[in-house]
This record gives structure tokens, C-alpha cells and sequence, in this order.
């Protein structure tokens, strides 16, 4: 988190204008709670310019919330499969695709629905994305003993 702090202090100090690409774990010690990480990679996120590429590691809710309403016109690349709470619902994948239009490649995680419509539905939306080149979806399954499976088109 310290880095995530010193990243946000660099902005308010010098504007790190040539910032494209950002991959970032925020991973949670015993001293931190979620919330705390989420706070904290919300806060730089908000300092930065907007980005083309993304990489989270460790993010929540209102991590997700502000790609959306500050980089989503910017996108082109973004991963948050190994998120905290990163697994995304039909709404959350409606709102990506109506905010991050020009996203090439995608990698998310979905949960795994009783019946394969609600999939079917989160391909469709993502699908319909004008410019994507690449997508991987690993849906997440109902217990903790079985791995996700990885659907990659592209």
C-alpha cells in the first residue's frame, strides 16, 4: 500500500503525463483491511491521467467503479480477473461496455450462473464490443475446490 501512496503523492507533486500502462497488486497484509486497499488503489487511480492499459491486482468495488468513470474512454487493455470481489455480474459487464467502448483486450471473471443463459448473455455484451481482439473469461465455479475454467476468444 505504501507504493500505491507514494504513486498518489508523485501526481499531486508532478503529473506523470507519460503514464500509459499500469499493472499494480494491492494485496491486503494483516495490518490492512480490503476496504483500506480499496481505498488506497482508488485514490491513485482518481491522481492519475487516464490510461490505455490496466492491470489490477486486489481491487474492489469502488476500484471498479472508478475505471469506469475515469479511464473507460481511454482503454484499450484491462485485466481485473485477480481482483478482490472482481467477479463481475450482468450489470457490471453492461456498464463496462457501455463506458470502456474501445477495449481491445479483456480479461475478467464471471460467476458461474445455475444455467448457462447468464454467460451466454455477459459473452454477447463483451462480444459486442467494436474494437475487441482478445477476450478471456475464467468463470468463476461455486466452490473453492474446483478452478476456475478459462474461456479465451481471440
Amino acid at each position: 500500500m505504501a507504493a500505491i501512496l507514494l504513486l498518489a503523492h508523485f501526481k499531486a507533486h508532478g503529473n506523470p503525463s507519460f503514464l500509459r500502462t499500469l499493472n499494480i497488486s494491492c494485496l491486503v497484509s494483516r495490518a490492512e483491511s480490503v476496504l483500506e486497499v480499496d481505498e488506497a488503489s482508488n485514490a491513485l487511480l482518481e491522481a492519475l491521467n487516464p490510461l490505455e492499459s490496466l492491470q489490477m491486482k486486489g481491487s474492489g468495488g469502488k476500484t471498479f467503479q472508478t475505471i469506469l468513470n475515469y479511464y473507460g474512454a481511454a482503454l484499450r487493455k484491462l485485466n481485473i480477473s485477480n481482483s478482490i470481489s472482481s467477479t463481475l455480474s450482468n450489470e457490471h459487464i453492461g456498464e463496462l461496455r457501455g463506458k470502456c467502448s474501445k477495449l481491445q483486450h479483456v480479461v475478467i471473471r464471471i460467476p458461474k450462473a445455475n444455467n448457462d443463459i447468464q454467460e451466454v448473455n455477459i459473452c454477447h455484451l463483451l462480444g459486442s464490443l467494436p474494437f475487441l481482439k482478445q477476450l478471456s473469461i475464467e468463470i468463476e465455479r461455486p466452490t473453492s475446490t474446483q478452478m476456475p475454467r478459462v474461456l479465451d476468444a481471440g
